[in-house]
């Protein structure tokens, strides 16, 4: 998922800063109790995590990146 337009315009401002933002994890376990993780294409695997929107329930935002 491309990062959104809220915090692109907030790197603008910004720049490469360390910048402390609300953010969402989940772990997911299968019938068989392993935890599932994703494949974001890189050398790593993942699990579903991102930033909240501003205005976004926390819950919401769990949803939308699982």
């Amino acid at each position: 998922m491309p990062m959104s337009t809220y915090y692109q315009n907030l790197r603008q401002k910004t720049g490469n800063q360390l910048l402390f933002t609300p953010s969402v994890g989940a772990i997911i376990r299968d019938a068989s109790g392993r935890i599932l993780f994703q494949d974001p294409g890189g050398p790593f695997w993942s699990l579903p995590a991102g930033a909240i929107e501003p205005g976004e329930p926390p819950a919401k935002a769990l949803i939308r990146e699982v």
